[in-house]
């Protein structure tokens, strides 16, 4: 591991005021589109859901329910959507909670030893970075980087903060502890340099709100509206590309897509993809180190 950035060193780049410089570069084999898939295999300290009794939440009584609800992810769902992926000659960005590696490590451990990228998702899913100082935001970072790494022997370089939702010093804390990019942004189709400190370059990855199997679940919409929004923005990333690359991704989570409905809804997008020439089916770890490789320094804002 490298030595941590002194705070003496001056963070830079768009999330420090600057403007970003967001360019369209070849991909590996001339493709259209890079495409990854993310799995959010997800834990949180404090399971009881909103239907909870209000007596029962009270009282400070356990909520069976929910709590039965999150073992889906780890216990069916994961492995169901692994196979998924597997099959159609991919790997998964598995966003992976600090707890979850803590209580089911055999299983991180199989998926990184199965090629696999498993991404930092902040230590457990009801803490928010948002409303965390420096020192916290840092310390969330860390834990939840040292129990994937000592869990699978890797030590992460992609984050998604929780609901991709950062805090005030959370690209400071990736860049301290040497991530190369983020699922924080949501503002651009082509990955760019975010910030930089000293020599480290984090990397803002695409994004996106709506190829996402969460919010469509919860308005009870069926999976077919997952498949034609990731039709839909396929077809027109991969006609830009042609000209300017792109890059693509879907969001799935162990406890809805690993469900057999959103399994299959998953499998369909797959094979559509796979069913088009020139697109680079990668993870974000290569994807964020073509770019980088690809893309200069940033250089301070003169006043």
């Amino acid at each position: 591991m490298e030595e941590h950035v002194t705070d003496s060193q001056t963070l830079i780049g768009p999330v420090a005021g600057g403007r970003p410089d967001i360019r369209a570069i070849p991909l590996p084999n001339d493709a259209r589109v890079a495409f990854t898939v993310q799995v959010a295999l997800e834990a949180s300290s404090n399971s009881r859901g909103a239907r909870m009794p209000e007596e029962a939440a009270r009282r400070g009584l356990p909520d069976y329910a929910a709590e039965s609800a999150q073992l889906y992810g780890p216990q069916s769902g994961v492995g169901r959507l692994a196979e998924t992926i597997e099959g159609h000659g991919m790997q998964a960005c598995i966003h992976v909670s600090g707890l979850v590696g803590e209580r089911w490590p055999d299983l991180v451990a199989e998926l990184a030893r199965k090629g696999h990228e498993m991404v930092g998702h902040a230590y457990s899913q009801d803490e928010q970075m948002a409303l965390m100082d420096e020192t916290d935001d840092l310390q969330t970072v860390r834990r939840c980087t040292d129990i994937i790494e000592k869990v699978t022997k890797q030590r992460p370089v992609g984050w998604s903060s929780q609901g991709s939702r950062r805090g005030r010093f959370t690209v400071l804390s990736l860049l301290k502890e040497g991530y190369t990019y983020t699922r924080d942004f949501r503002d651009s189709d082509i990955p760019y340099v975010v910030a930089q400190l000293g020599p480290r370059r984090l990397l803002a990855m695409t994004r996106t709100d709506e190829i996402n199997d969460l919010p469509i679940s919860r308005a009870n919409l069926p999976p077919s509206v997952f498949v034609e929004y990731f039709k839909r923005a396929f077809d027109q990333l991969y006609q830009e590309g042609q000209t300017a690359p792109k890059v693509m991704t879907c969001v799935t989570h162990a406890t809805v897509s690993g469900k057999p409905w959103g399994a299959s809804a998953v499998a369909e997008c797959l094979a559509y993809v796979r069913q088009h020439d020139d697109v680079w089916c990668a993870t974000g770890r290569e994807v964020a180190d073509h770019y980088l490789r690809h893309l200069p320094a940033l250089e301070p804002e003169r006043g």
